[in-house]
């Protein structure tokens, strides 16, 4: 007999004020016959002043919250079967969040414009598996990504804009392009100096101690 756990994957970041958000997708635990598969995309975001979880519309939430909640009151897209996985979260001067999710091969951009969430707009979608990063926002509407990317065998760290708040992305810049090779990037890091936002790290199968 198999028994699923549910179970969630999240991403916290700093809200607006005194308020921490959550951006998560949900894993069916299942034991046995354990899987690696994630779905759907959600957020849902802490008042730190007294422990309280709304939705993005200000609803208050029931403690724990279930499966069932979260499909009913924080969910934004339902993946069917596509599997998803959770980026990082920022928000906007006016508290409204901006979102990346990673999915095989690229990452997808949400916004709450605050009536609803855009639709997915997926960033580089022609690149290979390895898509990964963080964003800054510099307007609600203006967005750059730096993201790593497989691209016809070469690792790339790469700059990606928008000015339309995602509905259109053009890539700016290639910073770093190497043959063979594979980058990981930490998120963005906080209070960085401007010319050192990010940590990147190379892996090669050849060499001698990988990273």
């Amino acid at each position: 007999k198999t028994f699923v756990h549910d179970s969630w994957y999240a991403w916290f970041d700093n809200g607006r004020g005194d308020t921490i958000t959550a951006s998560y997708v949900y894993h069916p635990c299942a034991s046995p016959g354990h899987t690696a598969q994630r779905i759907n995309t959600y957020y849902m975001v802490m008042n730190c002043r007294d422990g309280a979880w709304t939705n993005v519309q200000g609803e208050p939430l029931a403690l724990p919250v279930t499966k069932e909640t979260a499909d009913q009151q924080t969910l934004i897209q339902a993946t069917g079967k596509e599997k998803s996985n959770h980026g990082s979260c920022h928000v906007d001067a006016e508290g409204r969040p901006h979102i990346f999710f990673r999915f095989p091969g690229q990452v997808r951009y949400y916004r709450w414009d605050g009536k609803a969430w855009s639709a997915a707009v997926a960033v580089a979608a022609n690149y290979g598996k390895g898509v990964d990063g963080d964003f800054y926002l510099e307007t609600p509407l203006s967005v750059t990504a730096l993201l790593t990317q497989n691209n016809a065998g070469n690792g790339e760290v790469n700059r990606w804009q928008t000015v339309d708040g995602g509905v259109s992305w053009t890539k700016a810049a290639t910073l770093f392009s190497a043959p063979g090779l594979s980058f990981q990037a930490t998120a963005l890091v906080r209070n960085a100096h401007p010319d050192a936002r990010m940590l990147v790290s190379s892996s090669s199968a050849e060499q001698a101690h990988l990273y």
